[in-house]
């Protein structure tokens, strides 16, 4: 005698439940990591865009030494009509220049708060043509 079968078993759905929180845990762990990989780009963009303003303003002004600059709000003008505006950025927007001599400086961008780049600070050292990331 044949019986029909309606409806899951127990051990099914608790299968479908298990293969779904792994699912589940997968994708939160990606999602983390291309968000990490996402705001590294955007603070690596910021920094090419300051360098070369840095450079823009230097050989503008016909100076001996690159200029220390601190952003306010995102924004700062380095001189000769070079601004850097990071206030297009969503996750760093603040930065500042520090330790400018004739050939190099250092550059630190800042996360930005209520992102996930909140605390994160970007260090990279301008030194003869070559942007040196830094690593504490």
């Amino acid at each position: 005698m044949q019986k029909n079968k309606r409806g899951f078993t127990s051990i099914e759905i608790m299968i479908v439940l298990v293969i779904s929180s792994i699912l589940l845990i997968i994708f939160a762990v990606s999602r983390k990591s291309q968000i990490r990989a996402a705001y590294l780009r955007e603070a690596d963009v910021l920094i090419n865009d300051i360098v070369n303003k840095q450079k823009l303003a230097y050989e503008a002004k016909n100076i001996s030494h690159f200029s220390d600059v601190t952003s306010v709000d995102g924004f700062v003008e380095i001189g000769a009509g070079v601004t850097v505006d990071a206030r297009r950025y969503l996750y760093f927007r603040d930065f500042k220049t520090v330790e400018a001599t004739t050939s190099t400086f250092k550059i630190y961008v800042y996360g930005k708060d209520n992102t996930e780049a909140n605390g994160v600070t970007i260090q990279a050292k301008y030194e003869n043509g070559q942007i040196v990331p830094i690593v504490n």
